[in-house]
């Protein structure tokens, strides 16, 4: 089974800024921190439509993204720019699977989606594309619920306990829900995927339902 490191962990409650009210600022702490199913000891979100939440406890970012960034946006990034509560090194998103498991001591965690960068991460950077380019670059970082609390610490590590589908990378469920035609078939199957977030389930039942209206709108232009 593989193994990732939590290089850091960090967390933060909401700041006021001048675009508005956000969580993103994290900062890194030691710990250990306790980790329950409605979230982690000492962080906060202000959107709790958007943000938060059982289906997403923790946002964790893959460490080796950031000398992409630092390179596109021409100044340093470093663990947690990005927002995330767990900057990890070894998993990149065409690595994670949405439903793997992943143990670390008592506590439990499951991947649930791929997170989906919001304009908060925009203005924090103070660059109008950067929603966008995380979106087309594949590089969003995913969310965990937690199956079973307990503490984690930097430094310590996630051992993958079960894989359930495979098949379904983070990046292949960005591939499917960002495409503007998306394959009928994929979609099908992904709306069968159980350890998928309830606002992702939502998300592809939408794209079925579109899809299908596009589908019968053709064949009666065709008929």
């Amino acid at each position: 089974m593989s193994e990732l490191k939590i290089h850091s962990l960090a967390v933060g409650e909401p700041v006021e800024y001048d675009w508005g009210t956000s969580g993103i600022c994290k900062h890194p702490v030691d710990g250990p921190l306790q980790v329950q199913k409605t979230g982690i000891e000492g962080d906060g979100q202000a959107d709790l439509k958007h943000h938060g939440g059982p289906d997403k406890v923790a946002c964790c970012y893959p460490l080796e993204h950031y000398p992409y960034w630092s390179k596109r946006l021409g100044r340093e990034l470093s663990a947690h720019a990005f927002g995330e509560n767990f900057s990890l090194e070894g998993a990149t998103e065409d690595r994670v699977c949405v439903g793997d498991i992943y143990r670390c001591g008592t506590l439990l965690l499951q991947v649930s989606q791929p997170r989906r960068p919001c304009w908060k991460l925009a203005r924090f950077h103070d660059q109008k594309e950067l929603t966008l380019w995380a979106q087309e670059s594949g590089k969003t970082g995913w969310y965990v619920r937690v199956l079973e609390p307990g503490p984690v610490e930097s430094g310590a590590r996630l051992t993958l306990a079960e894989r359930p589908y495979p098949r379904w990378t983070i990046s292949l469920a960005n591939q499917v829900i960002y495409a503007k035609q998306p394959d009928p078939g994929l979609l099908e199957e992904f709306s069968q995927v159980e350890a998928l977030s309830e606002s992702w389930q939502e998300n592809v039942r939408k794209k079925l339902v579109g899809q299908a209206s596009s589908d019968a709108e053709r064949l009666t232009g065709d008929s």
